[in-house]
């Protein structure tokens, strides 16, 4: 690191020209692995996020990116700069962290994200009893798979069916919730030993219940696939075959039903990073969120045929 006394005028300038702004979005790159990825994380479009960090490259007077094969990928400066633009980042969300610790009024905003079917099926009917008893604190709810940083701050509290992993996020195991041969509700339910199935398409395989379809189910009844389990609920609701849901969507719509015993469940925890743990609004919310999820996301057995 270089002493107070080092700093030339030239070194001097070029600080003064940086903008933090311009260092996240080449940290992003470097992270994501592609511009769509990183512009996509950081909320901006392509163009603006390459325009930050030519506007870097500029300032610092070096080559931070290079096209190779029709992309933007780091130069190898730029790989060594991205790298002090992660710890200052970490740095940065450690002060906020800090000071977030003084807030001691239940207002303001906390971020949640959790998967779109638990967010429409067991958090959104919870609203408006969240919003009677804590009016002054606004929710950003963040339905997606994709795991968002709580290290990061990208979220405040991480609702998903496996533990973050990270050295300072604290977990809590909310339920199991428990998946089931679902169905169109009809008067006369197919049989799940012979009916037609769906399950998700090949990137998802890895998820326990398309393993247990590709384990149990013969592949020749396996008649289309999908990429999210909201499409999934679709197709099985409109008549199409017979999946693997989670009861909580079947409890919330009436339209979908049990066809037979559960043959899996899985672990629903929540997430927080350990210095936000005890900010007064985060704590409402995390509570709040126990209760809703504890009994919204139970694994009793839901519909019946019928």
């Amino acid at each position: 690191m270089l002493k107070k006394a080092e700093f030339t005028p030239k070194v001097t300038a070029k600080i003064q020209q940086l903008n933090w702004d311009d260092l996240r979005c080449l940290s992003a790159l470097s992270e994501a692995g592609s511009v769509h990825a990183a512009s996509t994380r950081l909320r901006l479009d392509a163009t603006t996020l390459l325009r930050r960090i030519r506007r870097l490259s500029a300032a610092l007077g070096v080559d931070l990116i290079e096209r190779r094969d029709s992309r933007y990928q780091l130069s190898e400066t730029g790989a060594k700069v991205s790298e002090y633009g992660a710890s200052i980042d970490g740095t940065i969300h450690d002060l906020v962290r800090h000071l977030g610790r003084d807030d001691l009024t239940l207002r303001g905003s906390v971020r949640v994200t959790a998967l779109s079917s638990v967010m429409s099926r067991v958090i959104a009917p919870a609203l408006p009893a969240f919003h009677a008893a804590y009016p002054d604190i606004t929710l950003e709810l963040l339905g997606e798979a994709r795991n968002l940083s709580l290290a990061r701050d990208e979220a405040d509290i991480a609702i998903r069916f496996a533990l973050p992993s990270g050295p300072e996020l604290v977990g809590r195991k909310l339920n199991d919730v428990a998946f089931f041969p679902c169905s169109r509700r009809m008067e006369h339910a197919p049989d799940a030993e012979t009916a037609p199935w769906l399950t998700y398409v090949e990137p998802m395989a890895h998820l326990p219940e398309a393993q247990w379809t590709s384990r149990e189910i013969d592949p020749r009844r396996i008649i289309m696939r999908a990429n999210g389990i909201e499409t999934l609920a679709a197709m099985v609701r409109n008549g199409v075959g017979v999946a693997l849901l989670p009861g909580y969507m079947l409890r919330a719509d009436s339209r979908l039903t049990a066809i037979g015993p559960s043959p899996l469940s899985r672990e629903l925890w929540m997430a927080v990073h350990a210095d936000r743990r005890n900010v007064p609004r985060i704590r409402a919310v995390m509570e709040w969120l126990v209760d809703a999820l504890s009994t919204g996301g139970s694994s009793g057995r839901p519909n019946h045929p019928g």
